[in-house]
């Protein structure tokens, strides 16, 4: 319900953004999501993206919910994040059957289904809530496929320090991507 009342507030202008931790973050998912499938998280401890709490847990729990839907069962999880120059980049890769040539943009659009959605339950919504909240903070998303099999999911975003109070600083990206090195849903790059 939180994630549909996030497209529900697509239009909304955000509150103003806080730092938010991509370690604490990606830990707090791991521990929602430990009991569906094996989640792992790793990265750089001082990470921080310019957004708020909820947004980036809605992301990266539509964007685990997505790995662990088509990564096969004992496959594992590990989300991501890492600085990219001024940039915060949040990651979540799997090893599932990965995206067919030209669905990059299509899985985005709303009640979209990539071609290894067919026959799994799921309602098409979960990557265009990542790339409308990855927008809200002025990022982008994108799904890509992993060269040894698999998606990666990244978002990016503004980052800012841990102590930056004026809004400033790197940029946090909190995208789907798979190896294409694109990102197909707006937002400044």
């Amino acid at each position: 319900m939180t994630s549909l009342l996030a497209l529900a507030r697509e239009g909304d202008r955000p509150g103003a953004p806080r730092p938010v931790s991509l370690a604490d973050a990606a830990r707090a998912a791991v521990e929602r999501w430990e009991s569906q499938g094996r989640v792992v998280a790793h990265g750089e401890d001082d990470v921080f993206a310019a957004a708020s709490d909820e947004d980036v847990a809605i992301v990266l729990d539509n964007l685990v919910e997505n790995a662990l839907r088509y990564a096969p069962p004992s496959s594992e999880v590990a989300i991501g994040w890492r600085r990219e120059g001024e940039r915060a980049v949040l990651l979540v890769d799997d090893e599932g059957p990965g995206l067919t040539p030209g669905e990059e943009v299509e899985v985005f659009e709303r009640f979209a289904r990539g071609s290894a959605g067919r026959g799994v339950s799921g309602s098409g919504l979960g990557l265009p809530i990542v790339a409308t909240l990855a927008r809200r903070w002025g990022g982008a998303a994108s799904l890509r496929n992993r060269p040894g099999g698999g998606d990666s999911g990244r978002g990016r975003g503004r980052g800012r320090g841990s102590d930056d109070s004026s809004g400033s600083g790197s940029s946090s990206d909190s995208s789907g991507s798979g190896g294409r090195g694109d990102d197909h849903s707006g937002g400044d790059d």
